[in-house]
């Protein structure tokens, strides 16, 4: 309710437009925290307080592993109803259209990573003082390196990543719920989705004629200067590196190879041969040209098929402000960002519409806000990915909790 930011619109001072409502993403975020606290608080007496039951049963030779599955189950069962009936109700004051089944899988599957957590922790410690002692020293680190408070690319260069999420954001639970969802939303409402794939070609072709080609042609200018200048021989091995990583990028993105790939080196260069890259970068700019051109056709004549089918311009805006927020938009295609493009040792990297951009890593690694993950040859839409990923780490502490790893970790550290 209190999120629910009224805009207004020509006419109606107090209509409530989904398409402004400027505080989405933090409704999104808090409903993660929510599930995450619902779920550590439902569990972590659920063990302890059984405790003298446990040890009578365990000399009646009953099984415990029966009694975690039980405790899991029931706690399952009340999250399930937890997450639905928080869904149901933000979603409909919200006007969120579309997306309650999503919305409740994604915050169910937290609710659940949080009650196996706290099941853990009921097992391993003595006292329900201790327990909720602890309950804030996990919830924080999830607030803070969830990618939202404190974005990942201005956190200390000891453990940023300009590349990935850094590792410390790939193992809290709140990113890989928060991103599913915000991806989610932005790529899959019911307006979005008619544009999405037409318009991540044209934002990879943007990127690639406007940002990467050019910081290449900066190079070859650089690589002129210091042979020109006999000097700074290092400078000119760093641009040569650079330049050889580059065209490798963009032969594997438009078919085209440069034969002298090779001689890109501090004793095979010479002026001749940065003309040749000079001329070869230019010919790929040509193709993202006609790329974006083509990509921005199709965008146009979707916009008309769909201006057409809804019965008018004005009916295609009112679609539109149901189900596109203009605020996760932003975010995701970071629009606030001052750079587009940043130079990390030999290598360039995009920072310009993180939704759009491919993942270099095969192994499941990625940007934030990527709206796909790359595992192996497989590309799998964010949202499965990170599913999959929440319920796997769930899987590690109902392990975890089945062997008493955590009471047998902290026992051991004790001795």
């Amino acid at each position: 309710f209190f999120t629910k930011y009224i805009s207004g619109k020509a006419g109606n001072p107090n209509a409530y437009v989904f398409l402004e409502n400027t505080n989405l993403p933090a409704f999104i975020f808090m409903a993660v925290v929510v599930a995450l606290f619902l779920g550590l608080s439902i569990s972590a007496e659920e063990i302890i307080k059984d405790r003298k039951h446990l040890k009578r049963e365990s000399f009646l030779g009953l099984s415990r592993n029966s009694y975690l599955h039980s405790k899991i189950s029931l706690l399952f069962l009340i999250s399930a109803i937890q997450m639905i009936t928080f869904v149901l109700i933000g979603n409909f004051i919200l006007e969120i259209k579309g997306m309650t089944f999503h919305y409740w899988l994604i915050l169910f599957t937290t609710s659940c990573f949080a009650n196996m957590l706290g099941l853990n922790i009921s097992s391993a410690l003595n006292s329900v003082i201790t327990i909720y002692i602890l309950i804030p020293f996990i919830l924080v680190p999830e607030l803070l390196f969830s990618g939202v408070i404190v974005r990942y690319d201005k956190l200390h260069k000891s453990i940023a990543n300009p590349e990935y999420v850094p590792v410390i954001g790939d193992i809290m639970t709140s990113r890989w719920a928060y991103e599913a969802l915000m991806v989610h939303q932005f790529g899959s409402n019911k307006f979005q989705k008619q544009f999405f794939d037409v318009q991540k070609e044209i934002s990879d072709a943007s990127y690639m004629k406007d940002y990467f080609i050019t910081e290449l042609q900066n190079e070859i200018v650089t690589c002129e200067r210091t042979l020109a200048a006999k000097d700074n021989a290092a400078e000119l091995k760093a641009s040569l590196k650079l330049l050889s990583w580059g065209i490798e990028k963009l032969e594997n993105t438009t078919g085209i190879s440069f034969a002298s790939l090779g001689e890109l080196n501090p004793k095979s260069v010479s002026m001749e041969l940065l003309d040749e890259t000079n001329s070869y970068l230019l010919h790929a700019k040509d193709v993202f040209v006609s790329r974006r051109i083509d990509a921005s056709r199709r965008n146009d004549e979707r916009y008309y098929e769909l201006v057409n089918s809804r019965g008018g311009k004005e009916a295609f805006y009112e679609f539109r402000q149901k189900y596109y927020n203009r605020t996760i938009s932003d975010l995701v295609q970071n629009r606030d960002g001052i750079e587009n493009i940043v130079r990390v040792d030999n290598k360039l990297i995009q920072l310009k519409d993180p939704i759009y951009k491919n993942p270099d890593s095969g192994v499941g690694r990625a940007h934030f806000y990527a709206s796909h993950k790359r595992f192996g040859n497989l590309q799998i839409a964010t949202f499965w990915f990170n599913f999959v990923f929440i319920w796997f780490t769930t899987l590690l502490l109902y392990l975890a909790l089945r062997f008493n790893l955590l009471r047998k970790l902290i026992d051991s550290v004790g001795k």
